[in-house]
This record gives structure tokens, sequence and C-alpha cells, in this order.
């Protein structure tokens, strides 16, 4: 008996122990998101984004985005501020959710503009980890998607991915999406 209270006694305090590690950083925009701006990149273009996502396992296996969502958001002042906050830049970035709960902060908004939540184009990779956003219109946007996945009951590894893309003239520019 003894043993058993000695066990559940470890378990719960690791749990607590690993609940105190995860912390919030509260982040506090200054730009303000406007939606008459977004709207209107969001307007039919001649355009198209292609490209692919991709995280290599630690034993060297490959996980793509097959059948997740992937978005388009147009890279507004307020969006760029958003992506410096999550990711540490504004062109590229991954982030990492491997080691939430040691040490690693959350990120939480102080007010996000519902618009922002809307003004967005989506799509969803395709079996082979493939995605297209076409007529889009000529300016900068971010293509961001997450590819996550479960190593144990309490465990995941992955996260989100970002890059900022700028279309003009009718291309198609091609991408890969990976940390």
């Amino acid at each position: 008996m003894k043993k058993i209270f000695f066990a559940l006694s470890i378990f719960f305090m690791s749990l607590f122990v690993l609940a105190g590690c995860v912390t919030t950083r509260r982040v506090t925009l200054s730009s303000h998101f406007d939606p008459l701006l977004a709207k209107s990149m969001l307007e039919k273009g001649k355009n198209s984004i292609k490209g692919s996502a991709l995280i290599r396992q630690r034993g060297g296996g490959i996980v793509t985005c097959a059948g997740r969502e992937v978005l388009l958001i147009p890279a507004t002042d307020y969006a760029k501020e958003r992506m410096r906050a999550i990711y540490g830049s504004d062109i590229k970035g991954f982030y990492d959710i491997s080691n939430i709960g040691f040490g690693k902060k959350l990120i939480k908004f102080t007010s996000t503009s519902p618009e922002y939540l809307k003004l967005k184009k989506k799509t969803i990779c395709d079996a082979q980890g493939f995605f297209l956003f076409s007529d889009i219109k000529d300016g900068g946007y971010f293509v961001t998607t997450s590819i996550v996945w479960q190593i144990s009951d309490l465990f995941y590894e992955g996260g989100a991915l970002m890059q900022y893309v700028n279309v003009a003239g009718g291309v198609t520019k091609n991408i890969v999406l990976a940390p």
C-alpha cells in the first residue's frame, strides 16, 4: 500500500511541476486591424501559391500537412505584428509545441479582432501534403499551417509553420513550409 501511495504521490507531484512550467506570455499589439484593406487583398487576382508542408521527425521520418488546414492571411501591419509575436519573425517561422510544459511560454493576445479571424483564405493539404491557393491578388501574404502528432498519452510533437509570400504579375509561387 505504501508503494502505491508513493507512486501516486510522485505522479501527481510530477503533473503539478509540469503544469507549473507552462506560462503564458500576454501580448498586446500596437497595430489596429484594417478589415477594408484585408478584404480588398482577398479579392480575385491572377496569382497562385502552391506548395507543401512537412516536418522531419527526430528519428528521420517525415510528417506532412495531409488533411490539415492551410491559411492564406493578408500581410497587413496587424498580421505582421502577430506573426512576429508568435514566430519571432514576419518572414518565416516555426512554433515548436514539443517543449510546451518545459519552460516554453504559450502566447495569449490581450485582444484579437474578430474580423482578422474571418478575413483569410483556407484550403486543405492533399494526401501527399500539397496545397494550392489560386486567384490571388497582387500583394504580400502569410501562409500558415500546423503539423502535430501524438507520441504518447501526454506528449505531442510538431508545431505551427509560417512563411511570407509576395506575388505580383500573374505568377505561381512554389513554397515549402518546413522548420
